[in-house]
């Protein structure tokens, strides 16, 4: 029996290492390509502004692997990331495609939350080319996008405090502050100030340069400063903008040297990190008039020329001539767009018939796995019933054979106890008969009679041995565990915890024994004080438990 349990208890342990290495290796290989997206893309981010070629790389090598698992969604993400960074290095056309095509896809899958970051992105595209109705109408659209669902925007994606931000900041570059300051406080409300994250930081900066602005340096000064150590630790590549905005409010102040290090300190952190080129022009320009103010005039030429090669090699589509790139641009893509709908349409449907056996395949490994579980639980649930009915028969067997037992031996000694009785009545007899051979006594010989009492007394000690036999054949164990528990007890104490278990009365026991009931008295109340027994414990209990 207990090499069948073991072996039960072995089938269950490996069944149950069975299917959890089932499950694990299922759902190890349904993460496995999103743990390596992830990756991919947050390796392409921190890569971002320190080295772009590699950051690059990574960006199209996760939008290839978003491609190869068909996670459209991914995909967006991938080219929103990488359009940002185009437009940081005022690679403006490959941004430009790269966020219409994540607009396009967003549309089809219907996803608002990644068509918001597509709409801003294109947004600020089209605020650097001062095209400022169609970027405010963009900005717009996202912040519609975003306030119509409750949801928390998902990861990498743009939230309202963002689009508030870009609105605040198209304002104010059009010198609209009233403008401005209405969306900062609306960005106010949606994050609260804090140096705790980036665009935190943000919104304090661009509350500054309103109040420069407003020509109130001072207080533009107070918002500005502390910012200086945690964009150096936290955004270096923003100290473009932020040493230019401080090197502004210097000028204006007077404090022309200040400004000119915080100037050149900004066109050292663009040319390093390679981010907001799109503003070096710009920084060049009034970097050229501040020398021109400090008389400083062949730095201030070759800082002015240094914008205007930027403006022609970068920014010319933001020129008078060339201001309808965008809109040519976008001429072409309707019409290339109307050309690929039916297309992409065929590749959705195809992607979609993918994903239907995708998913049944995965129905079918699920069912797989749910089948080999139920397999098992049932196996488990079979044995283990089995296991119990047979312990149970084991039980009821047992139990049977101990009842069985039990009324055998309460036969024997009922058998016994009859032969008592039979002993009893044979000692009353050769009693009466001894009392009726004293009264003839007068008569016939004396030394006849002596030998018949005689003859009398050897009998009963006969009876008794014959009785006694009877009784450690039923009880073979009573007499040896009174004689371990209590090895003082004379053989007239045992006689009497012979009879005493045989639920014998004082009158019987003195029958038996051949003594008078007061000798049976007397050897029971010097039995319970060889026991040990006290004036309350019952002598028969006792008696009945030893053996």
């Amino acid at each position: 029996m207990k090499n069948k349990e073991k072996q039960q208890r072995i089938t269950r342990h490996f069944a149950f290492l069975f299917t959890c290495l089932c499950t694990v290796c299922t759902y190890g290989q349904l993460q496995e390509s999103n743990l390596n997206l992830k990756q991919l893309y947050e390796a392409a981010e921190a890569k971002k502004f320190n080295s772009n070629d590699s950051s690059i790389a990574l960006f199209n090598q996760c939008i290839d692997e978003s491609y190869h698992t068909r996670d459209t969604l991914f995909v967006i993400r991938c080219l929103l990331g990488r359009s940002n960074l185009y437009g940081h290095n005022a690679s403006f056309d490959y941004a430009y495609d790269g966020y219409w095509k994540a607009l396009l896809l967003s549309d089809q899958i219907g996803d608002s939350h990644a068509k918001a970051a597509a709409l801003y992105g294109l947004g600020w595209l089209y605020s650097l080319y001062k095209r400022d109705s169609i970027a405010e109408k963009y900005f717009k659209q996202a912040l519609t996008l975003k306030k119509s669902t409750s949801q928390d925007a998902p990861w990498a994606f743009t939230d309202k405090g963002e689009v508030y931000y870009a609105l605040a900041t198209q304002f104010r570059r059009q010198e609209k502050t009233e403008l401005a300051r209405k969306y900062l406080d609306s960005c106010l409300i949606e994050r609260g100030f804090s140096l705790k994250d980036i665009q935190s930081a943000l919104l304090r900066a661009e509350l500054g340069y309103n109040f420069l602005l407003e020509e109130n340096y001072e207080e533009a000064l107070n918002w500005l400063s502390p910012l200086e150590s945690y964009f150096i630790t936290y955004y270096p590549s923003y100290l473009v903008i932020y040493h230019a905005m401080l090197a502004k409010v210097y000028a204006k102040m007077g404090k022309m040297k200040l400004g000119k290090q915080l100037y050149e300190s900004a066109i050292q952190s663009g040319l390093q990190h390679k981010s907001h080129m799109d503003l070096m022009p710009d920084v060049y320009e009034d970097f050229s008039k501040l020398l021109t103010k400090m008389g400083d005039w062949e730095a201030a030429y070759d800082a002015l020329m240094k914008s205007k090669e930027l403006n022609q090699s970068q920014f010319d589509s933001r020129s008078t001539k060339n201001r309808r790139f965008i809109e040519i641009k976008d001429e072409y893509r309707q019409i290339k767009e109307a050309k690929q709908k039916q297309f992409q349409q065929q590749v959705i449907e195809r992607l979609k018939q993918k994903d239907e056996i995708s998913r049944l395949k995965g129905v079918i490994a699920y069912a797989t796995i749910i089948f080999l579980i139920l397999t098992v639980f049932l196996t488990y649930r079979y044995l283990r019933s089995r296991y119990h009915a047979d312990k149970k028969l084991l039980i009821e067997r047992r139990n049977l054979e101990q009842k069985k037992a039990k009324e055998v031996l309460e036969i024997k000694n009922k058998e016994l106890t009859s032969s008592a009785l039979q002993l009893i009545q044979r000692e009353e007899i050769l009693s009466d008969l001894k009392k009726e051979l004293e009264e003839q006594r007068k008569y016939p010989s004396p030394i006849k009679i002596g030998k018949l009492a005689q003859s009398i007394q050897v009998n009963n000690a006969g009876n008794w041995g014959e009785f006694e036999a009877r009784f450690v054949d039923v009880n073979k164990q009573f007499y040896q565990s009174l004689r371990d528990k209590f090895p003082d007890l004379t053989q007239g104490d045992q006689k009497i915890c012979a009879l005493v278990k045989l639920n014998f009365d004082s009158k019987d026991m003195a029958r038996l024994l051949g003594i008078s009931v007061e000798s049976v008295h007397t050897t029971r109340y010097r039995l319970r004080k060889k026991l040990g027994l006290k004036r309350s414990d019952n002598l028969e209990e006792f008696i009945s438990r030893i053996g």
